[in-house]
């Protein structure tokens, strides 16, 4: 197991690292045009039924530049409506360990983490049947104290390893989202999988055992390194079933990072293989395939991954093939749906709350597998209009907007090929012996065409994603910021601060993270830019206009259930398989554990907690110390040497153990 662990991170986590550490310096070019127009030619050819006859189509794409960016900004923010008004009092708040809090604050948050540390120093939890009492005290602690998952990373960083183990599973148990889940070593228990009376905020004790471990698979799109790799041309991007690097589609679990391929994807429970006849007298079946991944299941959304309707089972999963609704036949889009785990059906959201067949009555034929081309182009138009673009508007809209809505529709675009690819949804025939359409409506045109913009690298780029660019030598013609996780997470801690206060250049500071100098707030305060643990949505969602220029509803609301779905935040209320709307702007959003990008004192925690797991002879303690590094702060061009510094050194020193006990392991056979 050591061996097997010790591999891994040396080719994954060490080849990262020193990518990274190389990249990090250096000035991209950018620039913008003014009054200027450029012509994209994109030879699209279609199929027989597309064009009408047996000629290539041309497509000509003209990618219309706006004026002076000023002059652009002033235009967008004109018809821009934030969900919050400047006078709004909405719920936002600081970690206890913020500057300028009342001093009975500091008082009263002090004694958390010593008390946390006292109780899991000695009593057993992850063994012994917790008292009803102690439950009480945690769930007060959790409900109570919204920042109080810095007090259990506080226990992981500064304690005796004796408590290090037990403050992980805490983790595990209340933020499995924002920690990760192991692959290579046992996983930590997770609390209330015992038969207990346990308080509203503890975890149900009828989850699955196994749910802490469950992969949580996303769609996802792999970009093709452009730079040579350090070791063996392996990497995080490589397929962990068959070893070669995956470049283009393929998925993702967010919980501990692994990639696979969509063709070497086996999940035992993410398949099902259907057959069905057709609705015609002559007695055919097809075989339909269907491939998703079940969301695992947690406490905080047990009830937004779990519905029960008519004797069905229902189970919120990521689609990575387009099925069809067996209630309404109609296509489901998005990437998100319910699946019945019992009868193996899918459904609308919004077809739940219509009065449908029990579980296991229903005889899946033809009608509820294949649909027209019409009903296609039109099903499609109505879901995904909030990101329908033309050429005129095109040239108004900034990078990130188009970004935003060229990740949604490609990755809309993979699961409707994966589907038709695997039958499961069948294109109703139409004419004389027509075949195959799927190149036959809006959607590849319009991935086509926002391609097209955002290859140019002259599209206008917020300030604060710009430093995020200058920083890590990227260009913005090659970064899809929606797949690059190092990123979103600089996104997500860019959000939840202040309104229109922009980061501080690259370096300014020798600290584990940069500072702000001088920095105004909204309300007025000179204060460092701290962040804040808890907001409102709407507060994300202005955020994304103020920050990144994504004053458009309908990319700002897919940027959001990206970040959500991902675990950047967490939200008790968020709607499942729907978007955010600006009537659920007062939901409080959550943003458990610190972030490397973060301006707070949550950062040194942050570092210090993965340097105690990876000085730790707990092999399963090492991995959440991976997780913690590759998931909450990826090495990028905005950290600073000293925390560079710190967490190679802490990498090297494990893989330097790890080969010593291994040598003395082999020493003692011989």
């Amino acid at each position: 197991m050591h061996t097997r662990l010790l591999g891994f991170f040396n080719n994954v986590i060490l080849t990262g690292v020193f990518e990274d550490l190389n990249r990090i310096r250096g000035v991209p070019t950018r620039g913008t045009f003014s009054g200027m127009s450029l012509w994209w030619e994109i030879h699209h050819r279609t199929t027989d039924e597309f064009a009408g006859h047996g000629q290539a189509n041309t497509v000509s794409i003209q990618v219309e530049m706006t004026l002076d960016d000023d002059e652009s900004t002033s235009l967008q923010t004109a018809s821009w409506q934030p969900w919050t008004s400047s006078a709004s009092t909405s719920p936002r708040i600081q970690a206890t360990d913020a500057p300028l809090q009342p001093l009975p604050v500091y008082y009263l948050a002090s004694i958390t983490a010593p008390l946390l540390a006292a109780i899991l120093e000695n009593v057993n939890i992850t063994s012994l049947p917790l008292t009803y009492s102690l439950c009480q005290l945690l769930d007060m602690i959790v409900s109570s104290k919204p920042d109080s998952y810095l007090d259990v990373l506080e226990v992981v960083a500064y304690h005796v390893p004796q408590s290090r183990r037990p403050a992980l599973c805490l983790l595990a148990t209340f933020w499995p989202q924002a920690l990760g889940h192991v692959v290579i070593s046992k996983a930590l228990p997770v609390l209330g999988q015992e038969e207990q009376t346990w308080t509203e905020n503890m975890p149900d004790p009828t989850l699955d055992p196994g749910a802490s471990c469950a992969h949580d698979f996303v769609p996802w799109r792999f970009q093709q390194l452009q730079r040579s790799l350090t070791f063996d041309e392996f990497s995080s991007s490589s397929c962990q079933s068959c070893t070669s690097p995956i470049t283009g589609f393929g998925l993702l679990c967010c919980g501990c990072m692994c990639a696979v391929h969509f063709d070497c994807y086996d999940y035992p429970e993410g398949t099902v293989v259907r057959q069905y006849a057709m609705d015609s007298s002559s007695g055919t079946q097809k075989l339909a395939v269907h491939r998703f991944c079940l969301i695992p299941q947690s406490k905080q959304r047990a009830h937004r991954i779990n519905v029960k309707r008519a004797q069905h089972d229902f189970r919120l999963v990521n689609l990575f093939t387009l099925p069809i609704c067996f209630h309404c036949c109609q296509p489901i889009w998005g990437c998100q749906t319910f699946h019945c785990t019992a009868c193996k059906v899918f459904i609308h959201l919004t077809c739940l709350e219509q009065p449908f067949a029990n579980c296991g009555t229903v005889d899946i034929t033809s009608i509820h597998m294949v649909v027209s081309l019409d009903n296609i182009s039109q099903t499609f138009a109505d879901y995904y209009g909030d990101v329908f673009l033309s050429s005129e508007d095109l040239g108004k809209r900034s990078f990130e907007e188009i970004s935003v809505s060229f990740a949604v529709l490609w990755t809309q675009l993979q699961i409707y090929n994966n589907g038709l690819a695997l039958g499961s949804f069948g294109l109703a025939p139409e004419g004389h012996g027509d075949k195959d359409k799927a190149e036959a409506f809006e959607l590849q045109y319009l991935v086509e065409l926002y391609e097209a913009y955002l290859s140019s690298g002259k599209l206008p780029v917020s300030s604060a994603l710009g430093e995020y660019l200058e920083a890590n030598r990227y260009n913005s013609s090659s970064l899809a910021i929606m797949f690059d996780w190092s990123a979103l997470g600089y996104i997500s801690s860019t959000i939840k601060s202040f309104f229109g206060v922009q980061n501080p250049p690259s370096g300014a500071s020798a600290n584990l993270h940069v500072f702000a100098e001088n920095v105004v707030t909204q309300d007025g305060k000179d204060a460092a830019r701290h962040p804040f643990e808890v907001v409102t949505l709407g507060h994300l969602r202005d955020s994304l206009g103020y920050e990144f220029n994504v004053l458009s509803e309908g990319p700002a609301r897919h940027c959001l259930s990206h970040l959500h779905k991902l675990g950047f935040f967490t939200c008790a209320d968020f709607p499942a398989c729907e978007l955010p709307h600006p009537a659920q702007s007062s939901q409080l959003c959550h943003f458990p554990l610190p972030l490397g990008f973060d301006l707070s004192a949550g950062v040194e925690t942050l570092v210090s907690a993965i340097e105690a797991c990876l000085s730790d002879l707990d092999l399963s303690v090492n991995e959440y110390g991976f997780l913690l590094l590759v998931r909450r702060f990826w090495p990028n061009g905005l950290a600073s040497e000293y925390a560079l510094r710190r967490l190679s050194h802490a990498i090297l020193s494990w893989i330097f153990a790890e080969v010593r006990w291994f040598g003395e392991k082999l020493c003692a056979r011989s």
